[in-house]
């Protein structure tokens, strides 16, 4: 059987995008009792904030020595440190997190473990969420940023027309609705993708926009038009070249 190959960039192979697409669970033992710490999805999300709130998380020292802030936390707020933890090994399912009893029980066994453990399972809690720096490495932040330019371009070429745009104002219009849209039920939504998942899929979503000759003129070239950027030394060397070919010559400043 021939092997399956996939076009993919190397950023696009890296661990992290393989992990967010495979919704890796990380197995481990708590007290003999084989547990795992699951992807983080809009369900948890939510039911995190206020007690990430209640921990106080230093972010900076989170930065600058990770393990002395989760060591820290743990011995601030051991109480609130398990609840947490008790959520991010909830498996993902609508049943499960709203199992109670079987929330207490996380609770009460991961309470049990020793400072070192509990804050070796927080601090891989605090930092599992590598959505941003994924959209970065992968160019889908400058993406985003293109199309604005783009469709700003393509407005602006309407004598005077724009689109206007209504709603959006909460999660339900710029999240749900837009991946039931593309054919997720609630529960995939809210209780089983990861929220990771789900954000790189609306920002990796393709779209295109249709321009004129005269719409592409005013784009620069970076952002896929024909305008020369003067700030692009690529640009102006193409245009150099372009003159000299026709026994011209671009004098510099």
């Amino acid at each position: 059987m021939q092997a399956l190959s996939l076009p993919l960039s190397d950023a696009a192979v890296s661990a992290d995008l393989r992990a967010v697409i495979l919704d890796t669970p990380l197995h481990f033992r708590a007290r003999g009792r084989l547990m795992a710490v699951y992807p983080v999805t809009l369900a948890k999300t939510l039911t995190l904030g206020s007690l990430l709130a209640d921990l106080g998380v230093n972010e900076s020292l989170l930065l600058a020595n990770p393990m002395m802030e989760a060591v820290r936390l743990v011995g601030a707020s051991r109480e609130v440190c398990t609840a947490i933890l008790a959520i991010h090994t909830c498996p993902n399912t609508r049943r499960d997190m709203q199992d109670w009893k079987g929330m207490e029980k996380r609770k009460t066994l991961l309470s049990r473990l020793s400072d070192n453990d509990l804050a070796t399972l927080l601090l891989l809690a605090l930092t599992s969420d590598k959505t941003k720096a994924l959209m970065d490495s992968l160019g889908l932040e400058a993406e985003r940023e293109r199309m604005a330019r783009v469709t700003a371009v393509k407005e602006e070429s309407g004598e005077g027309s724009r689109t206007m745009t209504f709603g959006g104002r909460t999660l339900l219009g710029t999240f749900i609705g837009r991946l039931k849209e593309m054919g997720y039920d609630d529960d995939e939504i809210i209780y089983r993708r990861s929220y990771s998942y789900l954000r790189l899929m609306l920002a990796d979503k393709l779209s295109s926009v249709y321009l004129t000759k005269e719409e592409l003129s005013r784009l620069s070239e970076a952002d896929g038009g024909t305008m020369i950027d003067g700030g692009d030394p690529g640009s102006v060397a193409k245009l150099e070249e372009w003159l000299a070919k026709r026994g011209m010559k671009m004098e510099r400043n």
